[in-house]
């Protein structure tokens, strides 16, 4: 486990979501013709400085990945996940093998507050452990008041 951990929701951290999600992909190269997209839309979060929405897009053609910070409100891609800001900030802090991280995806999707567009199976191995480790390097506590 990394001993820093980058708060959640910051430009740092989304510069770990990338650098998790490359990683993913030199770990578990796609084959060569492999191609798919990627978007995480955060709804209820402030946007971006370009007015974009809060969230990112990533693009994968064989074993290179293109990241993008902040995304449209209509803009699609092969598998999109739209979520509550605040949804992603528990999810992100609960690993894939606790028993409750099914749990609380099934509850935010019931809630209306977390859903998934495509077929998430599809996105390949490459995914393998990139949630985790985004987890463990993650502090996803909510700011104090007056801090």
């Amino acid at each position: 486990m990394t001993s820093q951990r980058v708060p959640f929701g910051t430009l740092e951290w989304f510069d770990l979501v990338k650098d998790e999600m490359q990683q993913g992909v030199r770990r578990n190269p796609p084959p060569a013709d492999f191609q798919t997209s990627l978007i995480e839309r955060y709804n209820n979060a402030p946007d971006t400085a370009d007015g974009m929405m809060c969230g990112f897009r990533i693009d994968i053609a064989g074993d290179a990945l293109e990241f993008r910070l902040g995304v449209s409100a209509t803009e699609t891609a092969d598998v999109v996940v739209e979520a509550d800001y605040e949804a992603i900030r528990i999810l992100v802090a609960i690993p894939l093998a606790d028993p409750n991280y099914e749990a609380t995806v099934e509850q935010m999707t019931q809630e209306g507050r977390f859903t998934v567009t495509g077929e998430a199976d599809d996105m390949g191995n490459w995914t393998d452990g990139v949630h985790d480790r985004i987890c463990d390097r993650t502090d996803a506590k909510l700011p104090q008041a007056g801090t």
